[in-house]
């Protein structure tokens, strides 16, 4: 389960991120969010006109406000697994594709591409990632100090650090540590740090303080949290999602449609999809297209041509986009 993690993540987490790239947008959020990098540098200036911002400033992407704009696809020889329809709903645009069916009906494929907590009782095991080489030096009850520390409210990346380590260590202490930089008064940078410390440290005593942060004032903490829950597996991931499609925050509303990744039940899968992918916000709809563009079934595929056929502008260029990558899945 753990190195499925760490598989999924890869593949998301690549570097170079770009706006032209949305996967690259959404591996930047999650890499920064499983490394504990802070959200808070880069909120829009104006609604619609997001500041400009590193890409190791995220969890950035689609849901924070900055959304991608659609270029012309790369160039891409493999033929796409697109039904004679497809084809034809497609060639104008993008010259012929070899048309082949696919018959698949069913989230699993899904399913097996993100590693959730269900296999293990539900619990989440945290990330058994090691301290990086310069730290490691550093012992436990130093380590514990740093964390520890009172900050006056104030960002200091030092304690930041030291709250991942504890974590990964799990030293005893460590969760208290976490609890502590999760209080109000403590600067959201590190409040999203003790989100990336809890996922870090995972296992079943860790969740509580997860659902804490569900509450947080900033959004980029309650959106990080819903992730973060959501990695122990369909029951906790319902939960936190019903959390999140109710804010008014489109970031936290972005990271529940991502956490339906972890949902296994079908019944409760689909609804959602079918409700976001409807939306006029660009940060919603596009997180609930890319979703449905991982999963290799009908459904999925039907409601990514509906939406293209009905779409203009740049929202159709979006939707043509994930409905390319849905076609091409059983090919990677």
């Amino acid at each position: 389960m753990r190195t499925g993690l760490g598989v999924a993540l890869l593949a998301l987490a690549a570097c170079g991120c770009t706006r032209s790239d949305p996967e690259a947008e959404r591996a930047g959020r999650l890499k920064a969010l499983l490394a504990g990098t802070p959200t808070q540098a880069a909120p829009p200036t104006s609604a619609g006109t997001p500041a400009a911002s590193p890409p190791s400033a995220a969890p950035s992407g689609a849901s924070d406000g900055r959304v991608w704009r659609a270029t012309p696809d790369p160039d891409d020889s493999r033929p796409l697994r697109a039904s004679p329809e497809d084809a034809a709903r497609l060639a104008a645009d993008d010259g012929p594709i070899n048309p082949t069916a696919n018959q698949d009906d069913s989230i699993r494929s899904l399913l097996e591409d993100f590693p959730w907590g269900d296999d293990l009782e539900g619990v989440w095991p945290g990330t058994d990632n090691p301290d990086p080489v310069p730290l490691q030096s550093v012992p436990d009850a130093e380590m514990l100090t740093r964390a520890l520390a009172d900050s006056g409210g104030r960002y200091v990346p030092d304690r930041h650090h030291a709250l991942i380590s504890v974590a990964r260590r799990r030293v005893p202490g460590a969760l208290e540590a976490i609890a502590r930089a999760q209080q109000p008064s403590e600067d959201p940078r590190l409040r999203e740090g003790a989100i990336a410390a809890l996922i870090e440290h995972g296992r079943r005593e860790a969740l509580p303080l997860m659902w804490n942060s569900v509450a947080d004032s900033s959004p980029f903490v309650r959106g990080n949290a819903v992730w973060a829950i959501a990695l122990y597996g369909h029951e906790e991931a319902l939960k936190a999602i019903q959390v999140a499609l109710s804010d008014p925050h489109p970031y936290v509303v972005g990271m529940g449609i991502l956490a339906t990744t972890a949902l296994r039940d079908e019944a409760e899968f689909w609804p959602i999809l079918e409700r976001t992918v409807v939306s006029p916000k660009q940060q919603i709809y596009q997180e609930a297209a890319y979703v449905l563009s991982q999963v290799d079934a009908p459904r999925a595929r039907t409601l990514l041509r509906r939406e293209y056929d009905r779409a203009k502008g740049e929202r159709r260029a979006i939707f043509r986009w994930y409905l390319r990558q849905n076609l091409h899945r059983r090919l990677d």
